[in-house]
Order: structure tokens, then sequence, then C-alpha cells
């Protein structure tokens, strides 16, 4: 009797580039103060931006979705961001002996008000994009991958809608929850209880689902085509120095990350926009809130 194997096959078919055009700016620390600025524009393009090897083929979008035809493949990077801004800041407080305010103070008044300095970290990025899956009537064979391309336009913005609710017999159950989507809602009616009772604030993630269509056969394959939210982010300390003898001193320190607490979320639900739970677009995570933390140091 015969016997049925399989025989792993390596290939280079891999193909990116990435263009930016970087700026930055440097002032080196003087007159108690120093910053760094950086802006990158930059667009990366790839056929997979994640290895591919036998048994352990990447996730949707990264994986070759028409090994026959690996350039079809070829589209926005997973990792890709268009614009990204970073910054660094210290700023010696000028407050105590030799500063422009209290510069003659001594002994305690000194201590108190003297040897603050302030720093931090300053992010800011626009979104990584992904794609949305869809059910078996979208199904590439190749691989098994659902992906739906869009033929029209969606809106796209953060805005808190209501979760999904049922009605049925003139009763409304569930929803009412504000719910973070990044499908843009029509404008919620005061007093809405939720969308069953005010469909006006769904209709545009209704529409968005009649917005794709089944990719034609062996024709271009959509990859990262959405672009999730952006990203801010600033962290930033406190320091306050103490001498306390000619060879003792002492450090006081505080620190925050994400010290404004704003809310930078991760990519919307994007799984089956066949799906009528109501969850298409909607985001359900974020990156962490801010956290603090304290320092005491002595130095000798």
């Amino acid at each position: 009797m015969g016997r049925l194997n399989t025989m792993g096959f390596y290939t280079n078919v891999g193909r990116s580039n990435y263009h930016s055009a970087q700026l930055s700016i440097k002032k080196r620390f003087s007159q108690g103060y120093s910053f760094t600025g950086n802006y990158t524009l930059a667009h990366s393009l790839d056929i997979t931006s994640a290895a591919e090897n036998v048994g352990n083929r990447p996730s949707n979008p990264d994986n070759l979705i028409d090994p026959y035809h690996p350039e079809l493949n070829y589209g926005n990077s997973s990792f890709d961001r268009r614009h990204q801004v970073n910054g660094t800041f210290q700023l010696e407080l000028p407050f105590g002996a030799g500063k422009w305010i209290g510069g003659h103070a001594g002994g305690w008044l000194n201590q108190i008000i003297g040897g603050w300095s302030v720093s931090g970290i300053v992010q800011m990025a626009t979104g990584t994009p992904f794609v949305y899956n869809a059910s078996n009537r979208f199904t590439l064979h190749y691989n098994g991958a659902d992906i739906a391309v869009p033929n029209g336009t969606l809106e796209y913005d953060i805005n808190k809608g209501h979760s999904a609710a049922t009605f049925s017999n003139g009763v409304i159950t569930g929803g009412g929850t504000p719910t973070v989507y990044y499908i843009k809602d029509a404008t919620l009616a005061p007093g809405c209880a939720s969308d069953a009772a005010c469909p006006d604030s769904l209709v545009h993630r209704l529409a968005a689902i009649t917005k794709f269509v089944t990719p034609y056969y062996g024709g271009v394959i959509a990859r990262n085509y959405v672009y999730g939210p952006g990203y801010v982010n600033m962290d930033a300390g406190v320091t306050k120095t103490l001498k306390l003898t000619e060879g003792v001193s002492g450090l006081l320190r505080a620190e925050a990350f994400n010290v404004m607490n704003h809310p930078n979320f991760n990519n919307p639900n994007s799984t089956n926009i066949d799906s009528t739970s109501g969850t298409l677009g909607q985001i359900t995570s974020a990156r962490a809130a801010r956290v603090m933390q304290f320092t005491v140091r002595l130095q000798f």
C-alpha cells in the first residue's frame, strides 16, 4: 500500500520597502534646560510582515493568501505608522540659591525651594493598520482566509455609542451601556437609552456591513487597508535633591507613566463583518492607564 507524506518547500519570495523623511532638533543642557524632538513621516510596504514556516503560518493579514502569486499580497506593513513624533525635556526650576527666584536663599529656605527639576518623554503617533475579517462568503480558498474588500467609504471616528439591544413584543432588552466604537455613529439624540430605542445611533455601523465585497479570484489582496486609533502619551517626573551634609545628599522623585491618563485605544473588533451582535468596530481594550511610582534615595 502506498504512503502519503508532505515535504516542506522554502523559497525567497518576500519583498518590502520603507521610505521616510526625518526631522530632528536638539538643545544640549545649558541655562538649566535641554530638549530633543524628532518627527518621522514614513510608509512601509511588504508582502508579509511576519515570517512563514511549515506548520506555523502567521495570522491574517500577514499570511500569504495566494502562494502561487505572492506579489498580490503587497500592501501596507502591519507595523506601518505614517506619522510619529518623539520628544524629551529636562528643566531645572528657577528657585533657590543662584537661581532667578530666591537666588540669595540659604539654610532651610534653600533646602525647601531649591533643587527642583522636571523631566519627561512625549510620544505621538498615528495608528497601525488592520483588516476586517468576514464569514465564509468572502473566503479565498487558497488559505481559507476570510478577508473582505471594502467597496465604499467608511467614516472612522472614536465615539461613544450604546451596546446592542434587542426589541421583542414591544420590549427593549439589554443595550444602553456606553460603548466605544471606531466606526462613526450618527449623532445620538438626547436621552437615547440604547441602539434599539434610537436606531440612528448605529446607522453607520449597520451601513458599513454592506460596503464589503468578495475579492475577485486572482485579484489584488486587500491587506491592512484600515488604520486604527492613534497614540498619544507623556511620561513625566519631578525630582528634588537635598544637600544634607558635605558628603551626604538625598533625592526624592515622583514619576508618572501616561501622566495625563490619556486613553490610548487598541484597534477595534474586526471579526466577522456579517455578525449581527452589533460589535463591528467596537473597541474593547486600551493601553495602560496612568501608573505612578515614588523613589527615595540616600547618596554618600
